[in-house]
């Protein structure tokens, strides 16, 4: 793995991963979103502003990240490299993520 795509993994999987185990431990509770949130913006400003200077992103796509994760992560990966993982995984967790949030409302 490279050093840069680390960040990318973090935010890619962490956020998505403590929520299911919160919506599994918690159920549907404000905390859920308020630790989702603040674990979604530290490494969407971790990442940008680690990788900024190095290959070039205008504010925008840091901007974008604070509205959309996955728009972050098409400026950030897909459409520099050409890499899917990173969405796809993401996807694949948020799925997770609200098939979990389902079970604990019911």
């Amino acid at each position: 793995m490279k050093k840069e795509d680390l960040s990318v993994w973090l935010l890619s999987a962490v956020p998505l991963l403590a929520s299911i185990v919160l919506h599994i431990a918690a159920g549907s509770s404000p905390v859920v979103f308020t630790v989702v949130f603040l674990l979604n913006l530290a490494f969407v400003s971790y990442d940008y502003f680690k990788n900024r200077s190095s290959m070039g992103y205008p504010f925008y796509v840091y901007l974008s990240g604070l509205v959309f994760i996955p728009l972050y992560i098409y400026f950030r990966t897909i459409r520099d490299r050409h890499q899917y993982r990173f969405l796809v995984t993401w996807l694949i967790l948020y799925v997770l993520d609200m098939a979990f949030l389902q079970m604990s409302v019911l």
